[in-house]
């Protein structure tokens, strides 16, 4: 992950990234409606949607973009792995996943191990990963009102988006590698086993 470095800086306009499959329950329409009411306020950023079709196809999110006119500010990247998924991670200032259906997000750990600046929903086990106001904002799943409020937020304030990706990054090699997964488990097992004695 080195070899990517953080190529993301505090340059204008801001850089946000979407990465999952376009579907609507990954909040995919919600995401485009927040960009166009920050769009309509002059907020100025960049927006990658990197996935592939699910239930949304390019063509149904192209329709999205112009009914929002953000032609200029959004890019349809499509499916990307490995390397090319890696780098546009690491380009991002913002990484935004406004789903109501998910259980665990690997691609929030995938974001936190760059140290992204994240906004995300409080679905599934979000909020046991992202800490709110900490080292990313949650907001209510399918409220886009919340969802605009929190990505401007980032998108104004390079320091708390620089100071919640740090934090991202800390909490993922404390918490989420597979040594720390490792080293829990075994602390569950002595703490059972020496209750059991």
């Amino acid at each position: 992950l080195e070899l990517f470095g953080n190529t993301s800086s505090n340059r204008e306009p801001p850089r946000i990234l979407f990465l999952s499959n376009l579907s609507r329950k990954k909040g995919v329409p919600e995401l485009l409606e927040a960009l166009g009411n920050l769009k309509l306020k002059n907020h100025s950023f960049t927006a990658d949607l990197v996935g592939g079709e699910w239930d949304m196809s390019f063509e149904d999110v192209q329709k999205i973009v112009q009914q929002h006119d953000l032609t200029g500010n959004l890019n349809i990247a499509g499916p990307k792995y490995g390397n090319e998924k890696f780098q546009f991670i690491a380009q991002a200032d913002i990484f935004v996943f406004p789903t109501y259906f998910v259980l665990f997000p690997g691609v929030v750990l995938e974001a936190m191990q760059f140290g992204k600046a994240i906004v995300s929903t409080t679905e599934g086990s979000i909020p046991e990963i992202i800490d709110h106001g900490v080292n990313g904002l949650l907001v209510e799943p399918r409220n886009t009102n919340q969802l605009a409020e929190a990505i401007a937020s980032m998108l104004v304030n390079p320091e708390q988006r620089e100071n919640m990706g740090q934090l991202a990054k800390s909490k993922f090699f404390k918490e989420f590698t597979l040594t720390a997964f490792e080293n829990r488990m075994i602390a569950v097992f002595d703490d059972v086993l020496n209750k059991e004695r």
